[in-house]
């Protein structure tokens, strides 16, 4: 009795499920051939980059300014890896030497379409993650795409029209020095922010997620996120040759490379929040594909 005491408190059991699900979440990635997903996931990230920094200029059109413009240019200068910040500061600058686009014109229109892309990709991982089969028509699909695309536009538009009065007033009192390290949980909210709003809604079926669950999973896809794009700047900064072997396109393959590290972390998340989700079911006695040891895996899709 003693023993079965034990293991059920909180300090035995907390680590104990850590550990299964990080177990379950390494098998489901792989059985998901999550690298495989991310690498078109980040294929429609890098076809997008043009369409969506048209959007976003013209949104801060209606919603911030040109201030919140070049507030979100420079933070994105303080993210992509400085190699590749050239073709992406080239690709701004193109944009924006034009005439900013009307709200509701049917070039902003077919940018927002064309920068859906990207999270339209992701539907097909987070389905294949819920085991769900897709029986949604594309343009179903496709609007809950630019939905979130949108939300998701909004948000980084705001936020960027709130930081600059909040960054100025900061180095009015001599604290500028501080600006410089709450980006980044400014950046884990926003994300996370994002991230859950993907995860709840985008997946096929007719029960929602767990909006716990999809948080966890939102949350552990922005700290991979960061930590995995501050560890591939410094390598970029400090090991990266790319220019000398690839010459002047050697700036979209680390481009590239780092869409595909960065949607390798959303679609983690998404394993995380879909290994949670199953591990409840299990839990409360509902069959479960993901938990049951069938010998064919993930062939019961």
């Amino acid at each position: 009795m003693q023993d079965t005491h034990e293991s059920d408190s909180p300090v035995h059991t907390l680590p104990n499920q850590a550990w299964r699900i990080a177990r379950d979440t390494f098998r489901n990635a792989r059985a998901d051939d999550l690298t495989g997903e991310a690498a078109k996931m980040a294929y429609y990230i890098l076809l997008s980059l043009f369409p969506l920094v048209l959007v976003l200029l013209a949104v801060t059109g209606i919603l911030g300014s040109e201030s919140a413009f070049n507030r979100i240019t420079q933070a994105a200068r303080t993210t992509v890896p400085d190699y590749a910040w050239q073709f992406v500061s080239s690709l701004i600058q193109e944009v924006t030497d034009r005439r900013r686009p009307g709200t509701l014109s049917f070039g902003v229109i077919f940018a927002l379409w064309a920068a859906s892309s990207g999270v339209a990709s992701l539907t097909g991982g987070l389905n294949t993650m819920y085991d769900v089969t897709e029986q949604r028509p594309w343009w179903k699909r496709r609007l809950l795409a630019l939905g979130v695309m949108a939300v998701g536009s909004v948000l980084l538009v705001l936020g960027a029209a709130a930081i600059i009065p909040t960054e100025g007033w900061l180095r009015h009192l001599g604290l500028s020095t501080l600006w410089s390290y709450a980006r980044w949980p400014l950046s884990f909210l926003l994300i996370t922010g994002t991230a859950w709003i993907a995860y709840t809604f985008l997946p096929a079926g007719n029960e929602t997620p767990s909006g716990k669950k999809t948080l966890v999973g939102a949350a552990v896809a922005s700290a991979l996120w960061i930590v995995a794009t501050l560890l591939f700047r410094f390598y970029i900064a400090n090991f990266g040759r790319y220019s000398r072997v690839y010459g002047a396109i050697g700036a979209v393959i680390v481009l590239l490379i780092w869409f595909y590290i960065s949607a390798l972390a959303v679609l983690v998340g998404g394993e995380v929040a879909a290994t949670l989700e199953s591990d409840g079911a299990v839990r409360q006695g509902s069959p479960d594909s993901r938990t049951a040891p069938p010998p064919t895996g993930h062939d019961s899709r």
